[in-house]
């Protein structure tokens, strides 16, 4: 049906290859979308985009988008001709969703919108006004005691939600409803539940094992590019959603507290940048000095010294400000004991307590 179509890879992809900006630890890249060296990003993509398995699979995409539209207007259909359409429940909404090469990435688990954001959407005239907006944050564990409090069920067993109902929001006159303190949470599962993630009226934070924290402002970056954890104007909704996020990894036992013993909840003071040097334009990293870019470069180029500052060894003799997470506790610089300093990332997040200079 769609085969008239041609899918170009979402601009995302190209950026993330090409290390501009980088893409954040989370979002590894597998086996069967191996990453192209940074100078061949572009070829790469255009024998990608020209070749058999990207079309078919996005025509492919299209018609199971189209089957499930379809269905769903002959379940519609017939709730209108047995005469129960406005006082039938009828949602629309889904587990997961699909990265589809944002990012250059397939599949899920991951968490960017386009993956762990999910659909809601819900029909039934009789009690839900039409054309009603809902951007407070919810989660798929409010999905039970709202529907059913929307169905009249007001549990008399007594049965303990993790969730919150959220019927009154469906049910109210007003045309929006946006509760910005509202806060959910998303993480990773299975055997490597290496994410973690808190998101509040826009805003989400994410912690990785590996990585430094990300801080997403949806509004203004809804593509997931940009790490906002070092905007200044955006400091209280970060300690707000790091706050709760620290408490949730041990309330509801969370993977990634128990896959690590270390988290970085800011960011260290010294800490290479993971985007192409600013000022190589054959496309190389921090890791490429001292190979295939001189070293030479970090006393000639400031610019080199402040995007490398670890490789460079430009660091200055100071603690990181702000906290990490390390065996079940937050900590800051001036909380930690000596012996905490033998673990190598708290060496580098806490460079003067730990006499690194």
């Amino acid at each position: 049906m769609y085969d008239n179509l041609s899918f170009s890879v979402p601009e995302s992809a190209r950026k993330h290859f090409k290390h501009q900006p980088a893409a954040p630890g989370f979002r590894f890249i597998n086996q069967t979308n191996s990453m192209p060296p940074i100078n061949e990003v572009d070829q790469w993509i255009e024998e990608y985009e020209n070749g058999p398995f990207w079309q078919h699979y996005m025509r492919q995409y299209y018609g199971m988008v189209k089957c499930i539209d379809d269905n769903i207007g002959k379940l519609m259909n017939t709730l209108k001709n047995k005469g129960i359409d406005d006082e039938t429940i009828v949602v629309f909404t889904s587990d997961h969703g699909d990265t589809l090469m944002e990012h250059g990435r397939f599949d899920k688990n991951t968490p960017y919108e386009t993956s762990a954001g999910i659909p809601f959407i819900i029909r039934y005239p009789e009690k839900v006004p039409a054309g009603k907006v809902i951007e407070t944050a919810y989660s798929s564990v409010d999905f039970a005691p709202t529907i059913l409090s929307l169905m009249g069920v007001h549990n008399p067993s007594g049965v303990s939600f993790q969730g919150v109902d959220g019927s009154q929001d469906l049910v109210s006159n007003k045309p929006l409803v946006k509760d910005g303190s509202q806060i959910v949470f998303s993480f990773a599962t299975g055997n490597t539940p290496d994410w973690a993630t808190a998101i509040r009226d826009g805003y989400k934070l994410v912690l990785h094992t590996e990585d430094i924290p990300w801080l997403f402002h949806l509004n203004n970056d809804p593509e997931e590019m940009i790490n906002f954890i070092d905007s200044p104007w955006l400091q209280e909704i970060k300690h707000q959603l790091q706050d709760a996020l620290v408490k949730a990894l041990t309330d509801y036992n969370i993977g990634l507290a128990t896959e690590t013993p270390f988290i970085y909840l800011d960011k260290p003071a010294c800490i290479d940048s993971k985007d192409v040097l600013p000022i190589i334009k054959t496309g190389k990293l921090c890791k490429d000095l001292g190979t295939s870019v001189n070293m030479i470069k970090c006393q000639k180029k400031k610019k080199v010294s402040n995007h490398c500052p670890f490789t460079c060894g430009t660091c200055s003799c100071e603690d990181s400000t702000g906290k990490f997470w390390y065996e079940g506790a937050d900590f800051a610089c001036n909380t930690i004991s000596n012996n905490m300093c033998s673990v190598e990332k708290i060496k580098n997040f806490c460079r003067k307590t730990c006499n690194e200079c």
